[in-house]
């Protein structure tokens, strides 16, 4: 037979693509961007689903979001206590009895809340809210103590408010439990005399002589002290530290000469830093008279 020739000369036997139908080559690259791009799409909606169906348990249960939190808490505080991170004992050093109660009371925590929540910052700034105290350190010990260290203040002073007299330590704060009369502290007042009377008491403890003879001092004009004296004079301080301090100096050299501070005088007035000046005590006229006789 004769041989047959036919079809397309060079044609394989594998159908090639056709043109014009826009076929791509594969992009790793690419299909990795769309992935995290979807994964990123899932975790969001995943978050606002998780939020949403919280508000709506808590709507649906009439609660709000803060007792959700709770509960957590709740939950994170049993963990707590079950792997022995609670607190045990709470121990309170140097305050006195009635001062426990009160502390106690102030630093919200107690036996048996997580340890977590006994920071000893935020029970620190509770506890200096309390009057009474003075320098005060808390300290967390792991896994369950929280000691507490107070030192109780002392009056050195009482304040007279116009109306009573507030015993008072160096800073300013009312010390309970000291009762005017009883003890043996100077009296300041006047406005400002509270702040500034830490710095006149420093002074006058280097002159023994002054401070036993001080029966009040007084704030004028809160820029200068007056010191009303035992023996009824009044002596006028200067303005500022440094020019009181010298004046204190002036007036113990002249008491060592004149025995000025024991003596009947209405005013000794040392603003003047060249001259003291001294006004006696004004005597009527029937006093003098009945001095006379006697």
């Amino acid at each position: 037979m004769p041989e047959v020739k036919g079809g397309s000369k060079g044609r394989s036997g594998g159908k090639q693509p056709a043109k014009g139908r826009g076929g791509k080559k594969p992009a790793p690259a690419r299909d990795a961007v769309v992935k995290q791009t979807a994964d990123a799409s899932s975790i969001i909606i995943g978050v606002v689903f998780l939020v949403a169906l919280l508000i709506g348990t808590a709507a649906w249960m009439g609660q709000s979001m803060s007792i959700v939190s709770g509960s957590v808490n709740n939950a994170t505080d049993g963990f707590v206590k079950t792997v022995g991170l609670s607190v045990k004992t709470i121990r309170i050093y140097d305050a006195a009895p009635e001062q426990e109660v009160d502390i106690l009371k102030a630093i919200g925590v107690k036996e048996g809340d997580s340890m977590f929540r006994a920071d000893p910052k935020l029970i620190k700034s509770r506890l200096e809210k309390l009057s009474g105290l003075g320098d005060i350190q808390v300290h967390r010990f792991w896994p369950g103590q929280i000691s507490i260290f107070v030192t109780p203040l002392k009056a050195t002073f009482f304040y007279w408010n116009g109306e009573t007299h507030l015993a008072m330590n160096p800073y300013g704060k009312i010390v309970p439990g000291v009762v005017y009369g009883e003890a043996d502290f100077p009296v300041v007042s006047g406005a400002g005399a509270v702040k500034a009377s830490a710095g006149l008491l420093v002074d006058l403890n280097d002159y023994p002589v002054i401070k036993s003879r001080l029966k009040k001092a007084v704030r004028i004009g809160n820029r200068r002290w007056d010191l009303m004296m035992s023996s009824g004079a009044r002596i006028q301080l200067p303005t500022g530290a440094d020019e009181r301090q010298k004046a204190l100096a002036r007036l113990k050299a002249l008491h060592q000469l004149t025995t000025v501070l024991d003596r009947k005088l209405a005013n000794v007035d040392l603003r003047d830093p060249a001259r003291v000046y001294t006004r006696r005590i004004q005597v009527t006229a029937d006093a003098q008279t009945n001095g006379g006789k006697g």
